[in-house]
């Protein structure tokens, strides 16, 4: 047998319409002609592999396609009440064409069900309308009413994908079927017209805009096609649609059974019930607003590169799971953490992604998001950790009384989300975690919203969700990796002053007015100096912690910085944004030796709180760190905490070569209270060890300027 390949280049992934009449094709061909028919897609378009040539093709769809018999007696403007347009429906069932037999069918159970009503039913009565339905139909019509709505013990709702149980506002979608089919074959013998043919090849193989129906209505489906405001010449413009992409449109739409996948899986939101559908996302796009999250959600088509027949691709649909750990994803983000993971869908390679967005009165477009490709993520891990607070504190925001600027930053964050799921990198990465935190720094500074609304401080994430952050040779990294890596009491000892942690600490602590202000809060967002100054002054008025570094500075970073080389609001951010890693399982990176000015050495080893643990414990027994060093650099005074420092060495009975007075000549506020910084800096035993070496009267020679050697 011979197999004829056929690009339809009228069938496209990124417009609704086309998509959805390219399911149509396949199934009709494989329902009515050509069971063993496969299709994929290539290069943007839609390629089938059948046994019919392409004449073949055109006359199977011309000639002997019987349309899906569409009807929605619920809706008002669907042909059975009294102000519709009654035209297309009465001329099927006036007509004795053979293709339209199951349709007469379908309009005679329908007129049934409408009974004596003279309008569209509303309600309750709405609701038996479709209890009735679903109990007397036959197979064919309960086809079309489980892709249009889903019927439970709560009442109906309505997937997105077919508007509100099969139309758009005031587009009923049925009647508008019936319509562009009588417009196409006669209804008396269901012979086509003359220009069916030629608008049918337009539509398949892209050859002209022949066939083309002005006025007729399309809603969501076809963007494009939608007509209005600067559609055409003038100020507005009529809709411009080939019937033939309305008609197959629809026809695969009736690949998205609801039922199938409810019975899988329960969901409150009504458009994910249907296969492939989440909750709207305003992110992970270009243009990407909070506008754009209307309530009907998004829809994610799946794409696939090998040909498969229908049979497999029905059963992909039916089995649509995008499943974000043990539940259907819900959300775009979930969607996108699934579809990173092995197995997310049946050969399926990427995801077209729809929104439906809302325009004027209750009308809608499908507009494309974009394609999401299906591949493994070395950021899933990360993303799958934050998604469920993330999921919490949106849910919070949308709510009424929440500060604004919640639902903004969830938005950022699924933002971050997306972009770094779409693209694993260090900016990418170090992106959401500084979107996370400053979440987290929002929701202290609304305290008494956030108690009220339950809300817990972001989850500690292990360090082995980060793909590049842990490894990174960024020098700025690094050191606001050392810092936010130390830890005291099981965890990090700087977040405790940025976060009121309750004892157990997954929960804020709060109090009658809210979460808890303690004075111990002292962290300056965006601010490294003044934030760890003040963080060490607390230190210095309580009982300073038992510092644990599990990161430690290379040498010659810690001399660049204090030389004012580096960006310190990056770090500052980078540092906050640390905060939530749990370094405990990581093995410390001891860093190398280098030159460091001997005025600092002088303060680090008179002040030396993080140096401790490095040392013996007899060392440790007579070595009390001198609170006026730090003290005076937080301050900006350098030559009194070089003084203090040269003090402090001398009574620990060190041989100094080191000059306190000349030094702090050289010493400005701005570098003393960069010094202070530096004393918080994780450095290893070696590096400790030249530190004194540099400052001892019985060293080797070494360079004594204030400005490190390289």
């Amino acid at each position: 047998m011979t197999l004829h390949a056929h690009t339809l280049v009228g069938c496209r992934p990124d417009v609704l319409a086309l998509y959805l009449k390219s399911l149509g094709v396949l199934r009709l061909l494989a329902e009515q002609a050509d069971p063993e028919a496969r299709a994929c897609w290539r290069d943007g378009s839609f390629v089938l592999v059948t046994k019919l040539d392409r004449a073949q093709l055109l006359d199977f769809f011309a000639n002997d396609y019987a349309p899906s018999p569409l009807v929605a007696p619920w809706n008002g403007g669907s042909g059975f009440y009294a102000k519709d347009n009654k035209d297309a429906p009465n001329a099927i069932l006036a007509g004795e064409a053979v293709r339209f037999g199951l349709y007469r069918a379908a309009l005679r159970a329908a007129q049934e069900l409408v009974g004596e009503r003279s309008e569209s039913p509303k309600d309750d009565a709405k609701l038996e309308m479709f209890r009735v339905a679903r109990a007397d139909w036959s197979s064919e019509l309960l086809t079309w009413l489980d892709a249009a709505t889903s019927l439970e013990d709560e009442g109906v709702r309505y997937p997105a994908l077919l508007g509100t149980g099969g139309n758009d506002g005031r587009l009923d979608f049925t009647n508008n079927f019936m319509q562009r089919l009588v417009a196409l074959f006669a209804p008396s013998d269901g012979l086509p017209s003359a220009a069916a043919r030629v608008s049918l090849e337009s539509a398949l193989f892209g050859t002209s805009s022949a066939g083309v129906t002005r006025d007729a209505k399309i809603g969501q489906f076809l963007p494009g096609g939608a007509g209005g405001a600067n559609a055409s010449v003038g100020f507005d413009g009529p809709s411009q649609v080939n019937p033939w992409d309305f008609i197959l449109a629809l026809e695969g739409a009736l690949a998205f059974q609801v039922a199938a996948v409810r019975r899988l899986d329960s969901n409150d939101l009504a458009q994910a019930s249907a296969p492939f559908a989440v909750r709207a996302t305003g992110a992970g796009y270009a243009s990407a607003t909070a506008a754009d999250e209307s309530a009907r959600g998004e829809q994610w088509m799946p794409l696939w590169g090998r040909p498969v027949d229908w049979s497999g691709l029905a059963r992909v649909f039916r089995e649509a799971r995008l499943t974000s750990g043990r539940q259907a994803a819900g959300s775009a983000v979930e969607a996108a953490i699934a579809t990173s993971r092995a197995g997310a869908a049946r050969g399926i390679e990427a995801f077209q992604r729809f929104g439906y967005i809302e325009r004027n009165g209750q009308a809608n477009l499908a507009v494309p998001l974009g394609v999401w490709a299906v591949k493994p993520s070395s950021a899933s891990g990360l993303v799958d950790r934050v998604e469920g607070w993330v999921r919490f504190l949106r849910s919070a925001a949308d709510k009424p009384g929440a500060p604004a600027s919640m639902a903004r930053d969830a938005r950022r964050i699924q933002s971050a989300m997306l972009d770094l799921l779409r693209q694993p990198t260090l900016d990418r990465e170090l992106d959401l975690l500084c979107q996370l935190a400053e979440a987290e720094e929002g929701i202290v500074r609304s305290g008494k919203w956030a108690a009220g609304a339950n809300l817990r401080p972001l989850p500690e994430i292990s360090d082995q969700h980060l793909a590049h952050a842990r490894s990174s040779d960024d020098a700025e990294v690094e050191i606001a990796r050392s810092l936010a890596a130390l830890r005291s009491d099981g965890m990090s000892a700087l977040r405790r002053h940025v976060v009121p942690f309750a004892h157990d600490r997954h929960r804020f602590a709060t109090t009658a007015e809210g979460l808890l202000h303690s004075r111990e809060l002292v962290w300056r967002s965006g601010n490294l100096g003044e934030s760890l100054t003040s963080v060490i002054v607390r230190w210095l008025h309580g009982s300073a912690p038992t510092l644990e570094p599990r990161r430690y500075v290379d040498a010659n970073t810690l001399a660049s910085f204090l030389a004012g080389r580096f960006d310190e609001a990056r770090i500052a951010r980078l540092t906050r944004a640390f905060m939530a890693i749990d370094w405990r399982e990581v093995e410390p990176e001891w860093g190398s030796a280098g030159a460091l000015p001997a005025s600092f050495a002088a303060c680090r080893l008179a002040w030396g709180v993080i140096d401790l643990p490095l040392l013996d414990q007899e060392q440790r027994a007579r070595r009390h760190p001198d609170p006026s060093v730090p003290q005076q650099l937080c301050r900006g005074r350098g030559r009194s905490a070089l003084l203090a420092a040269e003090r402090r060495l001398v009574s620990w009975g060190h041989r100094l070569r080191f000059d306190g007075r000349r030094h702090a000549l050289s010493l400005s506020s701005t570098e003393a209270r960069r010094y202070a910084v530096g004393l918080l800096l994780p450095m290893s035993r070696s590096v400790i060890t030249d530190l004194a070496r540099n400052v001892e009267r019985h060293s080797e020679p070494a360079d004594q300027s204030e400005t490190p050697t390289s």
